[in-house]
């Protein structure tokens, strides 16, 4: 791999770390604001923290063993951090009470199908299986995440 695409890569996946606490962040708040929904959203708080983590250990896989590794789809760190600083200025209107109960959802819905959400699997290849799985995992938590807003956003509708 060329240098220049490892260390955007590096980047990349330091900054997904980031956003996946960030996003943790703004559930946990939502889990302070309202109580009806605490329990989903401390939990889906603590998966994020769990993304996190995974990112931090596929860098730490990418850093120890480079060559077993391609760039694929890159998430350039502008977009990343465009999408962190969302997410944080959603959590200060959480704070604020600037948004209503019934628009979390909403809003989570946006951002569990942001593109940094939806294209983290793409952005490096790899046949190694422990890195298929720790990406499988924080793919099947997101899909789970997703469905279980896309269901209490039918409930509302109701």
């Amino acid at each position: 791999m060329e240098k220049e695409s490892f260390d955007l890569l590096l980047e990349s996946l330091g900054l997904l770390a980031e956003a996946e606490r960030a996003v943790g962040g703004l559930y946990e708040a939502w889990a302070q604001r309202w109580a009806p929904d605490a329990e989903f959203w401390k939990q889906t708080a603590q998966e994020e923290e769990r993304h996190a983590q995974t990112m931090e250990s596929l860098r730490a896989m990418l850093q120890a063993r480079p060559g077993a590794f391609a760039p694929g789809r890159l998430l350039h760190p502008t977009a990343i951090k465009t999408f962190i600083k969302g997410v944080k200025w959603q959590q200060d209107r959480v704070g604020r009470g600037e948004i209503p109960a019934s628009n979390f959802w909403f809003v989570a819905r946006d951002i569990e199908t942001a593109l940094i959400e939806s294209r983290f699997m793409e952005i490096m290849k790899t046949e190694d299986p422990e890195c298929h799985e720790l990406l499988g995992r924080v793919q099947a938590d997101t899909a789970r995440h997703l469905g279980s807003i896309n269901e209490r956003l039918a409930q509302l509708k109701k």
